[in-house]
């Protein structure tokens, strides 16, 4: 019996034992594979969708089994995901997601656990399935700068063990710059990921540039266009990347003028780079402001044994223009057109052509110095002219101000020289033009400037007083060398001539002096000749002081007597020391007794009163 039972005993151990490893390695009678992980955009850091492609190995029920998919270290995955965000796939069917009664995914690190929809087929074993991870998800592709297939997923099920995935690419080092033409020096700005973090990165190639990456491996950088070539960047650890899909920059011609404004004769020199490489048909294909540039005004340097007048083998081009004559100022488009490239147009300012006048007004007669800039410059085996033509206000112009010859412009298109107001310029505002010529031959180079004609003008000084004061006139602004017969007083028949005559000086002024005559109180109009200037004197008074009327017969006179008709009393000046006078004055139209010691003349006010040696009554007219 002890025997007996001590078989069963052993029996009943082997077949527990025999059951637990059927518990135990059930499962691992079947395997999943060709495991398969794509990623798109399979570029750093982006956010990405997975498609996640294995072959099961065991059967699995819909609606219960579930699979499981780990993604690469460095991949983020979210904490949480929606049942929208995971699509399972089975045999090629019909992509579903879990329903609403079935559990939503389950993530636990960059693992992530989802349910067969029960809306897919049951599973079988060797049945195809897809599980694709939609973009919402939030799955971000791996930043650091690994090589091309170096991730490696897992996929399980709750009826197998984890298997790896064939290497995938979830990150690519991707380079891109805008602009992707333009001339050299053009400012571009390059962007790159999937580089080594926190490295250097240099820019060569089409660009030149550097700068460093962000600890994700991604960066920016502004880089000058150099070459038409390929942009490359180059991290610390050697990875390279062409830019665009390895495209070659498309780099255009430029040129740049030295300097970029100046006079018309000025010289500029045109730098050039970017045009096709060797070109000999540049010459001649240049225009200033829509005019072609004469050859004789070029001067080209032989750049290449096999391109003389074109571009070097680098493409660039050197030489030197002058700045057509005829030209007007401003802005104008430079254009260079090697008949290869696209034509290539630039700037250039061409200084304004000024004049300026001093004084900026005057009479007629006066000498004005005119000084110009901007003209075309006189060079050798060249003589550069300016001339003038003055317009007066009245529309009258006289040519040739300069002289026949005209006034020299020198090498830096500066003039200097005068003219004079004609003596028969209408008074007010007049307008000189300059025009140059060339060898002779006039340009259509010109500047103005405004003058304005003084008119004539009288002046008395002093502009008042009592009769009898000494008045000086001056004028301006007269015809010059003319004879203008007398200066009168109010312009009446009983015009009053105080000067019989006066000549003009060539400057086109005059001076004379006279006496004031005794005329009544109050303002009187002044002129010269038949002119039509005049001014004006205000006489305070229209008696005038005997010492100062008789002073041309001084020491020849004793008394004089007059008879005040509104006092009814006779008035005495005696000449005699210490007598006593009652008469001051002498009042234009008054009858006056003057006891004179000899035959004398009184002369006072252009009148004259002829005296004998006693008594003598004239009425006084001032």
């Amino acid at each position: 019996m002890k025997t007996k039972h001590r078989i069963t005993s052993v029996l009943m151990v082997l077949v527990l034992v025999a059951s637990l490893c059927a518990v135990m390695v059930a499962p691992a009678s079947a395997a999943i594979s060709v495991v398969g992980f794509v990623a798109n955009p399979a570029t750093a850091g982006a956010l990405a969708t997975y498609d996640v492609t294995f072959t099961t190995g065991a059967a699995l029920t819909a609606g219960t089994d579930t699979i499981t998919v780990t993604l690469a270290s460095g991949t983020t995955v979210p904490t949480t995901m929606n049942r929208s965000d995971v699509m399972v796939s089975v045999a090629g069917g019909a992509f579903n997601a879990p329903a609403s009664t079935e559990s939503a995914p389950l993530v636990v690190g960059n693992a992530v656990t989802v349910v067969i929809p029960a809306a897919c087929a049951d599973a079988v074993a060797t049945n195809v399935i897809v599980v694709k991870f939609s973009q919402l998800a939030g799955i971000k592709n791996p930043t650091l700068g690994k090589a091309a297939n170096a991730y490696t997923g897992y996929v399980a099920t709750s009826q197998e063990t984890a298997v790896a995935s064939a290497t995938y690419s979830a990150i690519t080092r991707t380079v891109s710059y805008t602009p992707t033409t333009g001339p050299s020096g053009t400012s571009v700005t390059v962007t790159g990921a999937g580089f080594a973090p926190n490295s250097s990165i240099d820019i060569t190639g089409g660009c030149a540039g550097s700068g460093t990456t962000s600890a994700t491996g991604t960066f920016t950088v502004t880089a000058l266009a150099v070459a038409a070539a390929a942009v490359t960047a180059t991290d610390g650890a050697g990875n390279a990347t062409n830019g665009n899909g390895g495209a070659l920059f498309g780099l255009t011609a430029s040129l740049t003028l030295s300097p970029t404004s100046g006079r018309v004769g000025s010289t500029v020199t045109v730098s050039g780079s970017g045009f096709t490489a060797n070109t000999a048909n540049a010459l001649g294909h240049l225009t200033f402001g829509g005019t072609a540039v004469p050859l004789a005004n070029q001067s080209w340097t032989s750049q290449t044994a096999g391109a003389v007048d074109g571009s070097t083998a680098t493409g660039t081009v050197v030489f030197t223009f002058t700045v057509p004559a005829g030209v007007s100022a401003g802005a104008k488009y430079v254009v260079l057109n090697n008949g290869v490239d696209t034509a290539v147009t630039v700037t250039y300012d061409v200084n304004v052509r000024t004049i300026t006048v001093s004084p900026t007004s005057g009479q007629m007669g006066a000498t004005v110095i005119v000084t110009g800039e901007g003209f075309e410059a006189t060079t050798a085996g060249s003589s550069v002219t300016c001339n003038g033509v003055f317009t007066d206000f009245a529309g009258t112009a006289t040519a040739n101000v300069f002289g026949a010859a005209g006034a020299t412009v020198d090498g830096s298109g500066q003039f200097s020289a005068s003219f004079t107001i004609p003596t028969n310029a209408a008074a007010g505002q007049g307008l000189l033009v300059v025009t140059s010529a060339i060898n002779g031959v006039a340009t259509t180079s010109t500047a103005n400037a405004r003058f304005t004609v003084n008119p004539a003008a009288l002046t008395v000084n002093p502009s008042s007083g009592a009769a009898g004061t000494q008045v000086t006139m001056t004028g301006t602004g007269f015809v010059p060398y003319t004879t203008y017969t007398g200066i009168t007083i109010d312009n009446t028949a009983n015009t009053v001539v105080l000067v019989p005559s006066v000549i003009v000086a060539p400057d086109g002024s005059f001076s004379a002096s006279f006496t004031w005559p005794s005329l009544a109180a109050g303002v009187h109009k002044v002129q010269i000749g038949a002119a039509a200037v005049s001014t004006y004197f205000t006489q305070s008074s229209a008696a005038v002081a005997i010492t100062t009327g008789l002073n041309s017969i001084a020491g020849k006179f004793t008394k004089v007597w007059a008879f005040d008709a509104a006092t009814q009393e006779w008035k005495l000046y005696d000449t005699a020391a210490g007598a006593t006078s009652t008469l001051s004055t002498l009042s234009r139209g008054q009858g006056y007794w003057i006891e004179a010691t000899e035959a004398c003349i009184i002369i006072y006010g252009g009148n004259t009163y002829a005296l004998t040696a006693g008594w003598n009554l004239i009425g006084w007219l001032g």
